[in-house]
C-alpha cells in the first residue's frame, strides 16, 4: 500500500498500489512512469548499483541522488509530453504526494535542510515542474500536433 515507485538496475519498474491515491488518471500515471523511465534512460539505477561512491554517499550525504531525482523529474516530464499526456498535471501529482508521503527528517545541525533525504523536498519538485511546464508544452505541441492543448 506504499505510495511509491522504483526502478531496478535491470530496468524493471515497480509501481506500488498506494500510488493510485495520488495518480487518479492516465496523466498522473504518466508523470510517475515517465519519471521512472527517465531513471532508466539516464542509467541512474546502474550508476547507483555499481558505484562505491553511491554507497558512501548513502551513509553521509544524499545530494547526488537528489540531483538524479531532479534530472528524472525533468526528463520524465518531457517524455510524458512527447507521449501526448498533459504535463500540466505533473505538479498536481507532487501536491498530492505531500499528503501521502511525509518528508523524512532532514534537519541535522551543520548539514543543512536536505541531509538524509534521497529525494528533493516535494515542494521543490512541484516548483521545478511548474517552471518546466512551458518547455514541456512545446514538446507536446511538436510531437502531438493533433492533440488539443
Amino acid at each position: 500500500d506504499a505510495a511509491t515507485c522504483l526502478t531496478s538496475p535491470s530496468g524493471v519498474v515497480i509501481f506500488f498500489s498506494g500510488l493510485f491515491r495520488a495518480c487518479t488518471d492516465d496523466n498522473a500515471i504518466a508523470v510517475v512512469l515517465g519519471h521512472e523511465i527517465a531513471h532508466i534512460i539516464a542509467r541512474h539505477p546502474k550508476e547507483q548499483a555499481s558505484s562505491v561512491w553511491y554507497w558512501f554517499q548513502k551513509k553521509l550525504n544524499f545530494k547526488h541522488t537528489q540531483v538524479m531525482e531532479s534530472e528524472a523529474d525533468y526528463i520524465g516530464l518531457m517524455l510524458m509530453a512527447r507521449a501526448c499526456y498533459d504535463p500540466r498535471e505533473a505538479p498536481k501529482v507532487w501536491n498530492k504526494m505531500v499528503e501521502l508521503v511525509p518528508e523524512p527528517e532532514k534537519t541535522i545541525p551543520g548539514y543543512g535542510s536536505t541531509y538524509r533525504s534521497t529525494h528533493p523536498p516535494h515542494s521543490e519538485r512541484e516548483n521545478n515542474l511548474k517552471n518546466w511546464i512551458s518547455i514541456a508544452m512545446n514538446e507536446k505541441m511538436n510531437y502531438c500536433p493533433l492533440v488539443k492543448n
